[in-house]
């Protein structure tokens, strides 16, 4: 599956050179199956009014 067009989104994500996507809550790299129940889409999507 394409995590990163979904964590993209997530305010949890942490991204960085060495160890790439990884989940902030678990630390682990994401590895749910269609849709992270734990999402957050507050601070990085940004609706256009």
């Amino acid at each position: 599956m394409n995590y990163k067009a979904h964590c993209d989104l997530c305010d949890h994500q942490i991204l960085n050179l060495k160890d790439g996507n990884r989940c902030g809550l678990t630390r682990k790299k994401p590895d749910f199956d269609r849709v992270c129940t734990k999402i957050r889409l507050n601070n990085k999507l940004k609706h256009d009014l």
